[in-house]
């Protein structure tokens, strides 16, 4: 096992504990479905799975922006709304798609939009974004005013 580990330059344990799983895995593939064991494949697809494991679980390197968003939406304050914006764009491309959504504080959507636009980076699309929300909260408050209701606070 030492040789083993040394050449693949993986984690001794793991290797070997890999290895049992998908020997297990091979037994069970040749008695229920009929195939046929192949030793030296057991071990290759082990040495496979805890590289890419041992890979993925690399610590992010220093100076690496910390990209991790919340899990869950939060409301806003009661009698308060809550605009939540997003852009998308693939590099190379013109254009882009935008969405929005207007949620009271206990999560009831009031209004939305999608949209495609005509973009050329990252940072116009997600402005755009913002642009397109923002007159959405403009158009509600309008609405809001000819309703006679005082929606203005809301915003």
């Amino acid at each position: 096992m030492e040789k083993f580990e040394e050449q693949r330059n993986l984690p001794e344990k793991e290797l070997l504990v890999m290895t049992l799983w998908f020997v297990w895995k091979a037994r069970n593939n040749s008695i229920f479905r009929a195939q046929e064991l192949e030793p030296t494949t057991s071990i290759d697809l082990a040495e496979a799975h805890l590289s890419n494991f041992s890979r993925w679980q690399q610590k992010e390197p220093k100076g690496t922006p910390d990209l991790h968003l919340p899990n869950q939406w939060r409301p806003p304050k009661e009698g308060k709304l809550k605009l939540n914006v997003d852009g998308s764009w693939k590099q190379g491309e013109q254009t882009g798609s935008i969405a929005g959504i207007l949620r009271d504080h206990t999560g009831q959507v009031i209004d939305g939009f999608v949209q495609q636009v005509r973009a050329s980076s990252p940072l116009q699309v997600e402005t755009l974004a913002i642009l397109h929300g923002l007159k959405l909260l403009q158009v509600k408050a309008k609405m809001c005013t000819r309703e006679k209701q005082n929606w203005a606070k809301y915003i």
